[in-house]
């Protein structure tokens, strides 16, 4: 699978409705921030990236929908992650 192709794929799989609130760990570029941004209209998404270049790189990709108030980026460093899947608390 090729890299736009995956990213596709998981815009694909999550499926964000106009109004979903979303947070993105790890965005790097905001490739995936894009396709997800520009299927919303008064819902957002908020990425975070330790990668201050990167940060700067999804900004850039993504102005128009910063602008709009759609997604925001952040650096963020810490020192272990981890996720606990709730999935009966998710619509």
């Amino acid at each position: 699978m090729e890299r736009n192709e995956r990213f596709t794929w998981a815009a694909d799989i999550i499926a964000p409705k106009p109004a979903s609130v979303l947070l993105g760990i790890g965005c790097g570029a905001g490739l995936l921030a894009e396709l997800i941004a520009g299927k919303l209209s008064t819902g957002s998404i908020m990425c975070v990236d330790q990668s201050a270049s990167m940060i700067r790189m999804a900004v850039q990709r993504n102005k128009i929908y910063v602008l709009l108030h759609r997604a925001s980026f952040g650096k963020f460093s810490a020192s272990a992650a981890f996720c606990i899947i709730a999935k009966p608390l998710l619509p």
